[in-house]
């Protein structure tokens, strides 16, 4: 076993949540970005490494922090401490706490996680600039992004991504992608070039792509939002008074009455535990009204009633509606329309996000 590898192996043994004391992000200086030649100096009898051991620590912007074979990221401060910058992992059970945010470099303090057993030291000097990772062969990507990515597969897809007790920040690097292997599932997460990875189960035993950072954090926030939704349907309409005798409805917004002919295009993308898909989506209408008006309410139920009948779309599930980029003249509609939705296929329930266009030409 690699010396390095031995070392993270021990701090996986310990490193993990924070200490129960108040805390914020914490901000490292651009100063103390680069790379540092630094030795392991053992405190306690509790790890395989001798004292003296050398590695390769990198400080990365945006909080990374490169060790050995592991990215860690979203470093916090905690009260009483304002210099220190502390990493918290909790399936490695440790606390590696870096100072000195003020006055510059002093070392790294490797703490047993919820305690103030120092276990380590970790010291040296800053060699050079650079940011670039050696695991990873790049600089790291915006590890909160990531980060985001993994704790919300874990919060919505918890069968295939099981969460641990605690948000955990610390992420092992093979062959250079961030990954996460989720051991009681059979499940491995990872991220490689802003590009995120699954393998185990029905993805098979590689890492198969399965989209970009943006676009799994676009469907994971539509997922949630749709989980949401029906977790908390909401609350039971109040009893209604007799209605009044209705009015004569208003003209309508400046739309043109006539017969118009309708292009929908955009792209749907599906998501399955967490596997996303993008299919362009194209419609054409030869005969339609166009919308009576340009209200939100009402451009929403144009969306529902134009795709009511599209083959593997259920529009009666539509919600989270964005109608947005509204134009109308005399011979033109137009507007975007983002929207979340579900279709069920052989038993198996499928979450969707529409990004769709809708043109309205007169004939």
């Amino acid at each position: 076993m690699k010396p390095a590898y031995r070392m993270i192996t021990a701090l996986t043994m310990l490193l993990g949540s924070s200490m129960g004391l108040a805390q914020s992000a914490a901000t490292i200086p651009a100063s103390l970005e680069g790379t540092y030649q630094v030795t392991f100096n053992r405190q306690v009898s509790y790890g395989v490494l001798p004292d003296g051991t050398q590695l390769t620590m990198v400080i990365a912007p945006g909080g990374s922090l490169c060790l050995a074979d592991y990215v860690v990221a979203n470093p916090v401060t905690r009260a009483g401490s304002p210099g220190e910058a502390v990493w918290s992992a909790p399936h490695l059970g440790l606390d590696l706490v870096l100072s000195d945010l003020t006055n510059g470099f002093n070392e790294v303090n490797v703490f047993q996680l919820d305690s103030t057993n120092l276990l380590a030291q970790i010291t040296g000097d800053k060699i050079s600039n650079s940011i670039v990772c050696e695991q990873l062969g790049a600089v790291p990507p915006a590890m909160r992004e990531v980060s985001d990515i993994f704790q919300q597969a874990q919060q919505l897809f918890p069968d295939y991504f099981p969460p641990g007790s605690r948000a955990n920040f610390a992420y092992r690097v093979i062959d250079g992608f961030i990954t996460r292997n989720y051991q009681g599932a059979g499940m491995t997460l990872a991220i490689k070039n802003n590009q995120v990875f699954l393998q185990g189960k029905e993805y098979g035993s590689t890492l198969a792509p399965v989209g970009s950072i943006n676009a799994i954090k676009q469907i994971l926030d539509v997922e949630r939002a749709h989980q949401e939704s029906i977790a908390n349907p909401g609350t039971p309409e109040e009893p209604t008074t007799p209605e009044e005798p209705a009015t004569p409805e208003e003209p309508g917004t400046g739309i043109p009455p006539g017969d118009f002919s309708l292009t929908i295009s955009g792209t749907v993308s599906a998501s399955v535990f967490g596997v996303v898909t993008s299919t362009p989506l194209n419609i054409s209408i030869d005969s339609i009204p166009a919308p009576e008006s340009t209200d939100i309410d009402g451009l929403e139920d144009q969306v529902r009633d134009a795709l009511a009948n599209a083959d593997g779309i259920d529009a009666s599930t539509f919600t989270s509606f964005q109608i947005t980029e509204v134009s109308v003249t005399n011979d033109r509609v137009f507007f975007r329309a983002q929207f979340a939705g579900t279709t069920t296929t052989s038993g198996l329930t499928v979450s969707q996000f529409y990004n769709l266009t809708y043109e309205y030409l007169r004939k």
